[in-house]
């Protein structure tokens, strides 16, 4: 049997919801309540939620680039553990970058702990494409692995992922 979910822009009085589930769903920086109010206060276009029988299971939301109109920055995913891999990761996904075509974005962007080999297997199936070769600071591992070595804080190596979007 099917899972029902429904997938909708994110409430701001989910907030405190959202935020829990965002620390519960490692390895995804965890936000307070406050964050995620005002992502779907001022963000909310491109914010969505995934609801089962009425209870958030993920939510997804990205801002579009004030430097580079056209290119989307997928900020966060987020899907609770026992629902992965049943396509609510997709759809997610999917409504957001649908949000950000709609606003004119040709491009999206989204970033990868290269630990996080579940992730780099999910944006690859979206089609999104590593580009962390493109940044001067990029390194290769053994396997031909291209990331970007301490790129939000020391020590994280990042995988840079874009794709087209329209």
């Amino acid at each position: 049997m099917e899972m029902e979910i429904d997938v909708t822009r994110m409430p701001p009085s989910k907030s405190r919801e959202i935020s829990r589930l965002s620390f519960s769903v490692p390895p995804l920086e965890g936000h307070e309540p406050h964050f995620y109010k005002i992502v779907a206060d001022y963000f909310g276009d491109t914010a969505f939620v995934a609801y089962r029988d009425g209870e958030i299971v993920g939510f997804a939301f990205g801002i579009v680039s004030q430097v580079e109109t056209d290119l989307f920055f997928l900020w966060q995913l987020g899907v609770r553990e026992d629902v992965r891999s049943s396509g609510v990761g997709r759809r997610l996904v999917t409504s957001v970058l649908e949000a950000a075509a709609m606003k004119g974005c040709r491009r999206a962007v989204a970033t990868v702990l290269k630990e996080n080999t579940t992730g780099m297997k999910f944006f690859e199936s979206m089609g999104f494409k590593n580009v962390s070769a493109k940044f001067d600071e990029s390194k290769g591992d053994a396997s031909g692995l291209f990331y970007v070595p301490n790129f939000y804080y020391e020590g994280e190596n990042i995988l840079v992922y874009e794709k087209e979007i329209c």
